[in-house]
């Protein structure tokens, strides 16, 4: 257990490190500042690096190799020009193009085992929302080692890394990994984590926010269309993300986010629906929304 999620998969890079013996890393999606350190990887989730001022030592930053959702070819380009010395594969899924993930899971995963290189997933969103044991879970494909946060604790400060014991067990005393934290052994979090899991599990949680969710985005992405928007909301309903039409301004999704504001309702270019949100919250929100699409 560790306090951020970006510190959780800091440290499953290191025990693939250990346990492959193995340098280079490809990294799929947004894993943390503390992971940013590929060229031209993303810095925020929708802001990719440069190598400029970066603070990335060179001879670092070449261990990082960034490749793009859903692109195997991309991953095999890399393991080759790096002459197999690949420890892991980080995967944080597309939240637009989530349902790909029903193939290239299955895809890298075999690789994966062929080549020898730990396949690390990044939960940290999509763990205890898309299903309560995340992407692994939903897509049936479970991982080497993976990263939970956020959701657990219901917000509260904390993250897990777990893996396969074979490969967990670097981190036993002796065994060449120390992994370590200030705050490590903060119990609060602990027992907010245990009683988020339980209210999951009884109250079918998961099945709340995902039929609320789809009531909320099928019903928004008719709005778009009934306004003539060129907006619409894309993924798998707990953790869709908000997309432009081709030919759309740059600032489309910017602007129609400021007047949701103005509205009274606050969103994110990913959006999710909670367990407090009810029909009538939902109807609301609806409403709200559409006043917000007449003064796009």
């Amino acid at each position: 257990f560790l306090k951020t999620g970006g510190e959780a998969i800091a440290a499953c890079i290191r025990i693939a490190r250990s346990y492959t013996g193995k340098d280079h890393v490809v990294q799929v999606g947004y894993n943390g500042w503390l992971n940013s350190l590929a060229a031209g990887g993303p810095v925020l989730p929708r802001q990719a690096g440069t190598s400029f001022d970066s603070g990335i030592p060179k001879c670092l930053s070449d261990l990082h190799h960034s490749c793009k959702w859903n692109d195997m070819e991309g991953i095999k380009k890399v393991y080759e020009e790096v002459n197999g010395n690949l420890a892991a594969i980080v995967i944080a899924a597309d939240y637009a193009e989530m349902d790909k993930g029903v193939t290239y899971y299955k895809e890298v995963r075999e690789f994966a085992d062929k080549k020898d290189v730990v396949l690390i997933y990044d939960e940290i969103v999509t763990g205890f929302r898309i299903a309560l044991g995340g992407v692994q879970e939903y897509f049936n494909v479970k991982p080497d080692l993976a990263v939970f946060s956020k959701g657990i604790a219901n917000g509260m400060p904390i993250s897990v890394y777990a893996g396969k014991k074979e490969v967990m067990k670097k981190c036993d005393k002796g065994n060449g990994v120390v992994i370590s934290s200030t705050f490590g052994g903060e119990t609060l979090s602990l027992a907010a984590a245990k009683a988020a899991i339980t209210a999951y599990r009884k109250y079918n949680v998961i099945d709340h926010i995902r039929n609320q969710g789809k009531k909320l985005w099928e019903s928004l992405n008719e709005i778009f269309e009934k306004h003539n928007m060129p907006i619409q909301v894309k993924g798998l309903w707990p953790c869709p993300a908000f997309t432009v039409k081709d030919g759309a301004p740059a600032n489309t999704i910017s602007s129609f986010l400021s007047l949701a504001y103005k509205n009274g309702v606050s969103l994110y270019n990913v959006s999710y629906v909670n367990y407090s949100h009810k029909d009538k919250d939902i109807d609301e929100t609806l409403q709200r929304l559409e006043k917000a699409c007449k003064e796009f």
